[in-house]
């Protein structure tokens, strides 16, 4: 299963962003050639009772709640396809914006000021890690599930305060495409990095095993 990572829409592609053109055809493209997309929710309805995931699943986060995400909603909704969006507490959404993309697929926590967890005490993580969760879920009134560890940084304690925080999965930001078997973590689930400096081609190969 392909777990891709966004962060916004520019009009030039980059590291960490894509041009609306590279949006469009790259989600133009999942859908022509039969992917469907899944939400945290899903995978872990999976994992814990066995309900079947699609043929050709394939996750699409988008991290950092840039205002960009609006974009990514309306192409996301023109090909039939959800969006998993990890928030931190400075997302440039409103709480009704950011109700609209949970109800459009889901949110995911992304910590309250996106710090190096790697560098921060277990106090200080569980902090970061735990407000942001509260926060969010405040706004949206219902539970959230799912995690996205800033820079994809964590140190030994990390898990422990996904843990507490009432997190049931959570993201890396690489890997490659994430196998569906007995070697999956659900604590370090494996992404694929959208590189907007890239092909068509290039993004097809990244989607492979």
């Amino acid at each position: 299963m392909p777990v891709l990572m966004y962060h916004s829409v520019q009009e030039t592609g980059a590291d960490y962003q894509v041009t609306a053109a590279q949006l469009d055809e790259q989600l133009g493209w999942l859908a022509s050639n039969g992917y469907e997309s899944v939400t945290s929710a899903d995978v872990l309805a999976w994992m814990t009772y066995g309900i079947p995931l699609p043929a050709k699943p394939v996750m699409i986060t988008i991290d950092d709640g840039n205002f960009t995400d609006w974009y990514f909603l309306e192409l996301l909704e023109k090909y039939g396809f959800e969006g998993v969006f990890a928030l931190p507490n400075y997302a440039e959404l409103t709480p009704e914006e950011i109700r609209t993309l949970d109800r459009a697929g889901e949110v995911c926590g992304h910590t309250v000021s996106h710090p190096n967890l790697s560098t921060l005490s277990y106090d200080e993580q569980l902090y970061e890690i735990g407000e942001n969760k509260q926060f969010l879920e405040a706004i949206l009134g219902n539970e959230i599930t799912c995690f996205a560890y800033p820079f994809g940084a964590y140190s030994g304690m990390t898990q422990f305060a996904v843990i507490e925080a009432g997190y049931l999965m959570a993201f890396d930001v690489a890997g490659g495409a994430q196998p569906l078997d007995t070697s999956i973590d659900r604590w370090h689930i494996l992404r694929i990095n959208v590189n907007g400096n890239g092909t068509l081609d290039d993004f097809i190969a990244s989607l492979e095993y």
